[in-house]
Order: structure tokens, then C-alpha cells, then sequence
């Protein structure tokens, strides 16, 4: 059996991150900058509590270059309050399913990191992306501190939370971060995540080279913050 190509994916929060909408709309730069990670042969996935149809308008002018949006609907809490929790199952296939349809075998969807976690659900996300092959699958996400929670619902994607300097159209030391997470093909990014955090503990300097701080917890994920 051979194992699949690694694809590299790109995760993005949309509000707060990529700017606000509907007005005044995309942050300086932004549309520049993931550009420039498409051309890289990064698939751009946006991952967003926003509506559907509100993610498609507000962000038509990436429309060519988006993989995927992965939006509301598509995770279990369907509202900000947590009040409203939908159920997803599981096929033989290892699809995604809302409602069960046939006598196939079924298991209930449970995130394996955190069983009780319902809210903006990377590993949910991975299983959307590709059903067979999500644990191949090298996934890094960008988002802004409502999505710091996040990174608990998978621990090996690198969780990037922009500071107002990316606000500002300062995209370059996001950029050079991910080119450093995605720099080898046969390492996993939050493999070079770890990698870099031993290193900025013994050398406190690659901080500021990185102009961020990295965090990594067995229960909270991996998460990099860059600095303000």
C-alpha cells in the first residue's frame, strides 16, 4: 500500500483574522499574502463559525483560489452560545454524514482529542478535507486569540494567532513562519513546531526572529503567537 502524497493545507479563520466584514472588508495586504501561499502550492481552507452564505460574499475575491470553506454548518455547535449541538456520524467510507440514511455501519463523531469538544474542530476539518487520508494530511492554521480554544481539537496543527501588526498588512513574518513549518516534506509541520520550540528555549533571540512566542501543551495544543 503506498502513502498518499502530502498535500499541504493552509487554514483560515475569516473574521478578526482576514479582516472584518462586511465592511470595511479584507485587512492591507491580505489578499497579497494568500496569493502568494496559493502560488506556493498551499490549499487555502477557510475554517470559520460564519454562515455559509456569508462566507461565500464576503469573500468573493478569493473565490479562485480557496480549496475549501469549512463554515458553521459544518461543525457540531451551530450557534456562538454552545446551546445549540448537532450530531455528526461517520460512514464505512470515513465520510462525514448529518443525518443516517441507510443500514451501513455508523459510528457517532466524537473528537478523539476532546471528547466533549463541539465548537471550531480542526480534526473534524482534516476529516472533511480528505476522509481516507487526514492523518497525512500537513495542516497549519491562522486565526486570532477567539480561536486560541481551538488548537486543543488538534494537536498536530500549529495554530498561528495574528496580532494588529498583520491587521496592519505586516504579513512577512507569517509568512516566513509557515515557510518554516512547511519547509521539509517528509517532516509534519508540528514536528518542526517542536523542533523550533526547544530551540527558543535555549535561545530566547530566535523569538525575536520569529517575532512570536510558541506555546505547547498536551492538553491545549501547539500554538504560536505573534507578537504585537
Amino acid at each position: 500500500m503506498t502513502t498518499p502524497t502530502p498535500q499541504n493545507y493552509l487554514l483560515l479563520d475569516k473574521d478578526d483574522t482576514l479582516g472584518n466584514f462586511p465592511h470595511p472588508g479584507f485587512f492591507p495586504d491580505v489578499i497579497h499574502f494568500l496569493k502568494q501561499q496559493h502560488q506556493l502550492d498551499r490549499k487555502l481552507v477557510i475554517a470559520t463559525y460564519a454562515p455559509v452564505k456569508h462566507t461565500a460574499e464576503n469573500l468573493l475575491p478569493l473565490a479562485d483560489i480557496l480549496h475549501a470553506s469549512i463554515c458553521r454548518e459544518h461543525f457540531r455547535c451551530q450557534d456562538k452560545q454552545g446551546t445549540n449541538i448537532k450530531d455528526f456520524y461517520i460512514n464505512v467510507s470515513g465520510e462525514i454524514i448529518e443525518t443516517i440514511k441507510t443500514d451501513k455501519p455508523h459510528i457517532l463523531y466524537e473528537n478523539p482529542y476532546a471528547p466533549h469538544y463541539v465548537f471550531k474542530d480542526l480534526h473534524l476539518a482534516r476529516r472533511y478535507l480528505d476522509p481516507k487520508n487526514y492523518n497525512h494530511l500537513r495542516t497549519v492554521m491562522i486565526g486570532d486569540s477567539n480561536d486560541e480554544y481551538a488548537a486543543v481539537s488538534d494537536p498536530f496543527t500549529p495554530l498561528i494567532i495574528i496580532s494588529d501588526r498583520q491587521r496592519d498588512g505586516e504579513w512577512q513574518p507569517v509568512s516566513a513562519l509557515i515557510d518554516y513549518l512547511f519547509q521539509d516534506p517528509q517532516q509534519e509541520p508540528w514536528k518542526i513546531f517542536d523542533e523550533l520550540y526547544d530551540q527558543m528555549q535555549d535561545n530566547p533571540f530566535i523569538q525575536q526572529q520569529f517575532s512570536c512566542t510558541l506555546e505547547k501543551d498536551r492538553y491545549l495544543g501547539r500554538t504560536i503567537t505573534m507578537h504585537p
